[in-house]
């Protein structure tokens, strides 16, 4: 936020309609800075240390890096010798309408809990690198940008949702994206009702904030995190509900957000250390259990043969490793050409997988082909038990 702000276009023609009525309109830019909550410090566990940043003062682009529109930010890079930033990336998600994202929650998989930038990240994650900079007390500031383990970030209001999201951002977007540029990033919500810990709340000409939850059970007040003005560090605060809706915040979700990430490396034996499981092009499938201690894997033990139609090549079938019957092991879960799923279960003591039972038919058009749909296992609803994703 920056109350130096000249109004935004929209905001302009509209006192110019009022001058020419004889009326007047009086904008205190901002208003939203009494917060009516003492800020507070509260931690995820995500990260066990806050990372140690810097902070360096730059020339912005433009004269708003803040609330500058795309347009201004592309001029600006023009004239500075700057590539032109991105401003609406593609994102290879269908936005919904309804701002639901129910079909692309799970679609991310990934061995790493990090994210990297401009790439997928949980709620989890978000979380933490906002907490990282309210834990390390990053002050406010337009000129300045702050550098630590979450990257290169400005560390204004939107520059703070920036980081939060690990978008990619560079001298030429003023290291960070603004409260016009960052809903082309985002499907906006249909209502406040929907937001969820991560998601972002905007008022677009002039302040933006993360949300992190509800204070009550009827959303009167919520718990918000942000870079709120010159004076102030990153912090946690709360906004009443009233407050949002009477100045007209919006609310958005990161069109890359995923609740939690599938992990294709399975403990095979129960313990907690990732397995590795080999499929060779002669069809037999054998287990290298983990070592632990960052020691490797051990011999190669065959558990299972025939599956050299099952090498995840267009026309083949695919396997995959997920505990369906919660108890620990990951199960070997078999989908074949003609669109049968069928499980086997883990054996444990790493003697491999009991006999197939076919669970579910008339998959044969989601091999993950050009132009066929795929299918993901992960426990959807937190139950213990592999769910199959659609």
């Amino acid at each position: 936020m920056n109350s130096k702000r000249v109004p935004s276009r929209a905001l302009a023609l509209a006192l110019a309609a009022l001058t020419a009525t004889g009326l007047s309109l009086t904008v205190d830019a901002a208003a939203y800075a009494s917060p009516q909550k003492a800020t507070t410090k509260a931690s995820t566990g995500k990260k066990a240390a806050t990372p140690v940043g810097t902070s360096t003062t730059f020339t912005p682009t433009v004269a708003d890096p803040t609330t500058a529109t795309a347009e201004e930010l592309i001029a600006g890079a023009e004239a500075a010798g700057l590539p032109a930033p991105t401003t609406a990336p593609g994102t290879g998600f269908v936005k919904q309408t309804d701002g639901s994202d129910t079909a692309r929650t799970f679609l991310a998989q990934a061995a790493a809990d990090d994210s990297t930038a401009g790439g997928e990240i949980t709620r989890d994650e978000i979380l933490a690198r906002a907490q990282s900079w309210i834990d390390q007390q990053v002050p406010y500031s337009q000129t300045a940008y702050h550098t630590d383990s979450n990257g290169t970030y400005r560390q204004d209001c939107s520059g703070f949702v920036s980081m939060a999201w690990h978008l990619s951002v560079g001298s030429n977007n003023n290291w960070g994206a603004t409260t016009w540029t960052l809903p082309n990033y985002a499907t906006r919500l249909g209502s406040l009702d929907d937001l969820l810990p991560g998601d972002m709340i905007d008022k677009e000409d002039q302040h933006v904030v993360l949300f992190k939850g509800w204070t009550d059970s009827s959303h009167t007040t919520a718990v918000i995190m942000e870079e709120a003005r010159p004076g102030t560090n990153a912090r946690q605060t709360t906004l009443s509900r009233s407050y949002l809706t009477d100045n007209g915040f919006h609310p958005y979700r990161y069109d890359k957000v995923i609740e939690r990430r599938v992990n294709t490396t399975p403990s095979l034996n129960g313990d907690a250390n990732a397995d590795m499981a080999v499929l060779s092009t002669d069809g037999d499938l054998a287990i290298r259990n983990n070592i632990g201690a960052g020691d490797g894997f051990g011999t190669s033990q065959t558990v299972s043969q025939g599956w050299a139609n099952f090498l995840g090549n267009p026309g083949q079938g695919r396997l995959y490793f997920a505990d369906v019957n919660g108890d620990g092991l990951k199960d070997l879960v078999v989908h074949s050409t003609d669109g049968d799923v069928a499980i086997r279960l883990n054996l444990g003591a790493g003697d491999g997988f009991g006999t197939s039972k076919v669970v579910s038919q008339g998959w044969a058009n989601f091999l993950g082909g050009a132009g066929k749909g795929r299918l993901y296992f992960a426990d959807a609803n937190g139950d213990g038990n592999a769910d199959m994703l659609v």
